[in-house]
C-alpha cells in the first residue's frame, strides 16, 4: 500500500540520531561516518572524522598530515572537505561553523560564525561563490573571504549539499520541499512539497531533463527542473537516505529496510531487480563498468553485478558501514562507525588492503 504523509518529523530526527549519534573519543560525541574527498591529481586523499581532517596516502593508508594545524576546541568534522582552485580547503563543523584552511600551511584562513546550529553537509562552490546548508534551515551564499552575499531559509534542517546545473541552485530540505535558487542571489525559481523529509543531495540527470530525490516516504521522484514539476515517481519499501547513482540509463538506490533497488531512468516506475542486503543503507552504491559496491549498517559490505546478484560479502564486526563508496585506483574505500578504524580499504574482491586509525 503507497504510504502516506504520516512520517512526522520528530521520527525523522529519531531515525538521524540513530545513525548519526555514538560513543566514542572524549566522552558522548555527535558521530557519522568519515567524509572523504581525493584531490584532483589523486595524489592525497583527504578524510574528515571527528576532530580533524586527515590527508592520507590512499594507496596505503598511511597517515600523512593533519587540518587544521592547531587543533580548533570544540570542532568536528564529518563532511566531505571541499578543495577550491584558490588553495582553501573548506571544512564544515559540527560547532556551528564553516572553517577554511590554506592548503599549503594548513592555517586557518576564514570562518563562518552567524549559523544557529550544525553544518553536517558539505558546501558546494561555483563561480566564486561557496553555498553552505546548515542544520538551522538556511542555506548560506559566501564570497571567497566567508563573507556572507545572500542567504535562503526553508521550514526545516538542510542536511544535504545542494547541487547545480551552473544557473540554478537545487536543495533539499528536512521541510519536505526541494527548491530551485537562482546562483549567487538565491532567489526562488520554484519549490515543490515531496510530503515527507529529504536529507540527501538531489542528482540530476541531463539526459531526462529530471532531477531525482529520495524522501522519508520512501518515494523516487523526477522532477522537472524548469518547473519542479513531479514528472515521474517511483516507491520504495524503506525510507531513502542516500541519493540514488546512475549509470547508463539506469538510477541504483537502497533504502534503510535494507533493499538495493536498480530503475530505469524516467522509463517504468516498477524496479529492474530488487535485492535485499543486510542493514540499513544510508548512502549510494559505487557503481563501476560491471560491479556495484555499497555497505550497510549491519556491517556487511557487499559486491554484486549489474543484475543485482551478490558476488562478494565481508563482513565487521560490531561496526556499520555507512555513506557512499569512493573508488581510488583499484581500491574500494567506505567509511566505519563505531571502533578506533575510520576507514577500510578493499580491493574489488572485497580483500582488505588497509584500514585507518587516525593519529592524533
Amino acid at each position: 500500500m503507497k504510504k502516506k504523509r504520516t512520517l512526522l518529523l520528530v521520527a525523522a530526527f529519531a531515525g538521524l540520531s540513530l545513525l548519526l549519534s555514538a560513543c566514542g573519543g572524549r566522552g558522548f560525541v555527535p558521530t557519522s561516518w568519515a567524509g572523504l574527498t581525493l584531490s584532483q591529481s589523486g595524489e592525497n586523499l583527504y578524510v574528515a572524522n571527528n576532530l580533524g581532517i586527515y590527508v592520507l596516502d590512499p594507496v596505503t593508508g598511511r597517515q600523512q598530515q593533519i587540518y587544521p594545524a592547531e587543533p580548533i576546541r570544540g570542532a568536528s568534522y564529518y563532511a566531505a572537505p571541499v578543495l577550491t582552485e584558490d588553495g582553501q580547503l573548506l571544512a564544515a563543523a559540527y560547532n556551528n561553523r564553516l572553517y577554511s584552511f590554506d592548503l599549503a600551511t594548513r592555517a586557518l584562513l576564514w570562518e563562518f560564525s552567524e549559523a544557529r546550529s550544525r553544518f553536517i553537509a558539505s558546501p558546494l562552490v561555483l563561480d566564486d561563490v561557496i553555498y553552505a546548508p546548515n542544520a538551522d534551515g538556511t542555506l548560506y551564499a559566501l564570497n571567497m573571504a566567508g563573507e556572507k552575499l545572500a542567504e535562503f531559509e526553508t521550514g526545516e534542517g538542510l542536511w544535504a549539499t545542494p547541487t547545480t546545473d551552473g544557473s540554478a541552485i537545487y536543495l533539499t530540505s528536512m521541510d519536505g520541499r526541494v527548491y530551485s535558487l537562482a546562483a549567487r542571489t538565491l532567489r526562488e525559481n520554484w519549490s515543490v512539497d515531496t510530503g515527507a523529509a529529504l536529507v540527501s543531495t538531489p542528482l540530476l540527470d541531463p539526459e531526462t531533463g529530471l532531477l531525482y530525490v529520495g524522501n522519508f516516504a520512501g518515494d523516487l521522484l523526477g522532477l522537472d527542473l524548469r518547473s519542479g514539476r513531479i514528472a515521474w515517481q517511483a516507491e520504495t519499501e524503506g525510507w531513502i537516505w542516500g541519493p540514488p547513482a546512475l549509470a547508463d540509463g539506469v538510477l541504483y538506490l537502497g533504502d534503510l529496510n535494507g533493499n538495493l533497488y536498480a530503475f530505469e531512468a524516467g522509463g517504468s516506475t516498477q524496479p529492474l531487480w530488487q535485492t535485499p542486503l543486510d542493514g540499513q543503507i544510508a548512502g549510494a552504491p559505487l557503481v563501476t563498468e560491471d560491479s556495484l559496491y555499497i555497505g550497510t549498517g549491519a556491517g556487511k559490505f557487499y559486491a554484486l553485478d549489474l543484475d543485482g546478484v551478490i558476488r562478494y560479502t565481508d563482513t565487521v564486526d560490531e561496526v556499520l558501514l555507512l555513506g557512499t563508496p569512493l573508488l581510488v585506483g583499484d581500491l574500494i574505500l567506505v567509511g566505519k562507525v563505531n571502533g578506533d578504524e575510520v576507514l577500510i580499504a578493499y580491493d574489488r574482491n572485497l580483500n582488505d588492503r588497509w584500514v585507518f586509525v587516525p593519529e592524533n
